[in-house]
């Protein structure tokens, strides 16, 4: 491990400091800090996503020029400087081996605010079974209206 000037320890080994140096001097990559936590992410910095945002574009435009979507709904699904959906590992402590949950984060991606809109869509539409229960203070609630005999 190594010590800087100002007495901080390093939680990286003169390895893998070397490999992170090696990364960031590649052009063809991103090195990106994770929105939680301390992870670092290596993303391509080609053009993928952007003409997958252009894709999505065009398939809105065209669902409002058929008149299935209007002009709010239309601006609301539209995709404007997207970023990277970001992949991570969050450890589970609890396990032997230290296994990692992968989460992947789609905030901020040319896809959320479809995804979103979607995902209210079919919750809407379909029927809550009567054992759903969709937080601690809707359980306390629902236990209150409990009568015992």
């Amino acid at each position: 491990m190594r010590t800087s000037k100002h007495k901080k320890i390093n939680n990286l080994s003169d390895e893998e400091l070397a490999a992170l140096k090696s990364l960031k001097s590649n052009n063809n990559i991103v090195i990106c800090k994770a929105d939680k936590g301390e992870q670092f992410e290596q993303l391509n910095s080609d053009k993928f996503h952007l003409e997958r945002e252009e894709e999505l574009n065009k398939y809105i435009l065209s669902l409002y020029n058929d008149n299935v979507i209007d002009t709010k709904l239309r601006h609301q699904l539209k995709s404007k400087c997207s970023s990277i959906s970001v992949f991570y590992g969050l450890p589970k402590a609890h396990k032997t081996g230290y296994p990692l949950r992968p989460i992947i984060s789609t905030i901020g991606s040319y896809q959320y605010q479809l995804s979103k809109y979607l995902a209210k869509a079919i919750r809407d539409a379909r029927l809550q079974a009567p054992s759903y229960v969709k937080d601690s203070f809707e359980f306390v609630k629902k236990i209150k209206e409990i009568v015992l005999e």
